[in-house]
């Protein structure tokens, strides 16, 4: 076992795992040389945080002692238990996944799935998270645990974001929001969990650390064969009950009886039209292009006019078929023979330039990561993507650069360049916009000033240099991984020098106490700070020069010091 200088750091950071304090040949040697990728912006290496368990493992069977802050999940107590006991044939899937404690279990629809989560909920008393398709399906968990267990869990979804050690939420939502949740459930349950496979999707499994891992269904098998995903995601199938087994006893005997629906002449004729329409589109596309298929068709709809029609014919067709006079006099005489009977219907289908420091604070806020280069014109290139970019290409960070877009739009100043990859075809589409497009935003342009002090000084400075220094509004950026100041003003001399200044004025114990942690990261930048007198003591012990003010910041005060600050 080779010990290395500094104990190997894992942590967890944007849904995946950081490993820091080990060399590039530490890592080839203990992982091979696929399983992490260097992130430059941040300096460290990264993996998906499913990794987590294995990766924990093997660092301390080669490295020994490790630091390890992944975790955040805990013990939970649950408040009273009262939920019904279990069946044989759930004691089983029980303890089927009680060895591994990962994989899925596979049981008919109405045989107490969610009685056996509940049941392992109770065994493992750990933070957990339940992942639902829908939010109906997300509301009846909550009200299971709740009468179950005694515990009102959090909710994730829906215009609600209530974390608790134990929580529901959406795949949607999970995919949203893994990337801050991913470390603090030690389990993770997917309800129906053949919705989970996906370049999306999948992402709520991926970006997760929980070692304890339960998928639920019925139905696994996904025509697309993506299935054999949940093995990777979740585990392999760990109990599979056949509904000969359940049928008679835990569920109640029946058979299938299928009912022929014959269209109207007036249906069967516009049925066959649109068949007509949909085969010759298919077949004259197959001329040129002989493995053109369905998706094809989809993808060319919105620049052909000949695929949306075709498309709308596809549903037209299929809403005779959904909604054709006769299924519905059907399905009223069931209902008339049956009357006083529980009926249960399975529908078939259900419908920089300017203002850079702006633009980087809303990337923020849409949670994407940047690489900031600065060109020879003064210029900065901003690259703009997520913590999983580094591992895989990824659609993940399409709803971030939506939140993102609206804000940039109402900048000033900058020109964008996106490429846009296809997943079928793999074209690259280019997308070019700028400033001076003509595009608008709800969002109000950025004020050019953050405070009246600060616009107040630049103005009387004005556009001329004073004893050869010129004032420039935020001109530099400055960045330490992925923090990133950006200084009040930027004092350039005709003799190539530069001074930075920030303004401290208005300001709360928590505001001081975070800019005093941001300057002491660039504290080798020349650096003047504009202090109000209020502010100064809780500044006093930064290595920066300080121009102390009352109300108002004199021009004079300035100038006297900004020659010290530039030597």
């Amino acid at each position: 076992m080779e010990l290395p200088a500094t104990l190997p750091k894992l942590s967890f950071a944007g849904g995946t795992l950081v490993l820091e304090g080990i060399s590039r040949e530490g890592v080839v040697r203990a992982f091979g040389p696929a399983a992490w990728v260097w992130d430059r912006r941040v300096g460290a290496w990264r993996s998906d945080a499913i990794q987590y368990v294995a990766v924990r493992e093997r660092l301390r069977e080669v490295f020994g002692p490790i630091d390890d802050s992944v975790a955040s999940w805990g013990p939970v107590r649950w408040p009273r238990i009262d939920i019904h006991r279990p069946r044989d044939e759930q004691n089983a899937a029980v303890a089927a996944w009680t060895g591994p404690r990962r994989g899925c279990i596979v049981m008919p629809t109405g045989t107490g799935k969610t009685e056996v989560a509940l049941t392992i909920m109770v065994q493992t008393a750990t933070s957990t998270l339940v992942v639902a398709p829908v939010r109906d399906l997300m509301y009846q968990w909550h009200r299971r645990i709740l009468a179950g267990l005694g515990y009102g869990a959090g909710i994730i979804g829906d215009n609600v974001f209530r974390v608790l050690p134990v929580a529901v939420t959406t795949y949607d939502s999970a995919c949203i929001h893994m990337d801050k949740l991913g470390n603090r459930f030690g389990l993770i349950v997917f309800d129906e969990c053949h919705h989970l496979p996906g370049s999306v999707r999948g992402d709520a499994a991926r970006m997760c650390a929980a070692p304890m891992r339960m998928g639920l269904t019925a139905t696994p098998e996904r025509s697309d064969g993506r299935h054999v995903d949940l093995t990777r995601l979740i585990g392999p199938t760990v109990y599979e009950m056949p509904i000969s087994a359940a049928k008679g006893r835990t569920l109640a005997d029946y058979e299938v009886v299928r009912i022929p629906i014959h269209l109207s002449a007036e249906e069967q004729t516009r049925y066959n039209q649109l068949s007509r329409e949909i085969r010759h589109f298919m077949a004259e596309q197959r001329k040129t292009t002989p493995e053109f298929t369905w998706e094809d068709l989809c993808a060319q709809s919105g620049r052909s006019a000949e695929a949306r029609r075709a498309l709308k014919a596809y549903f037209a067709k299929k809403s005779i078929e959904d909604r054709a006079e006769e299924k519905l006099r059907v399905l009223e005489d069931l209902f008339r023979l049956h009357v006083g009977e529980p009926c249960l219907v399975f529908a078939g289908s259900n419908w920089a330039k300017e203002d850079f420091k702006t633009i980087l604070r809303h990337a923020k806020l849409a949670r994407l990561m940047h690489t900031i280069v600065r060109d020879g014109n003064g210029q900065y290139r901003l690259h703009f993507d997520g913590p999983a970019s580094v591992l895989r290409q990824t659609r993940r960070y399409g709803a971030a650069m939506a939140r993102f877009l609206p804000a940039l739009v109402a900048c000033d100043g900058w020109r964008m360049h996106a490429m846009i990859r296809t997943r079928r075809r793999g074209w690259n589409v280019s997308l070019d916009l700028s400033s001076e497009d003509g595009l608008s935003s709800h969002l109000p342009a950025p004020r050019a000033f953050d405070s009246n002090l600060e616009q107040v000084f630049a103005e009387k400075w004005g556009p001329d240099s004073r004893n050869g220094w010129t004032i420039v509004r935020e001109g530099e950026i400055l960045r330490h991984g992925q923090k990133v100041f950006v200084p009040d003003f930027v004092f350039q001399h005709d003799d190539g020098r530069s001074v930075l200044m920030e303004i401290i004025g208005f300001w709360t114990p928590e505001y001081i106490q975070a800019k005093v942690r941001t300057l002491r990261l660039f504290a080798n930048h020349r650096t003047l700070l504009a202090v109000a007198a209020v502010a100064q003591s809780a500044v006093a012990e930064l290595p920066h020069e300080t121009i102390p003010f009352k109300s108002t910041l004199l021009i004079k005060d300035v100038l006297n010091r900004l020659e010290d600050a530039s030597r």
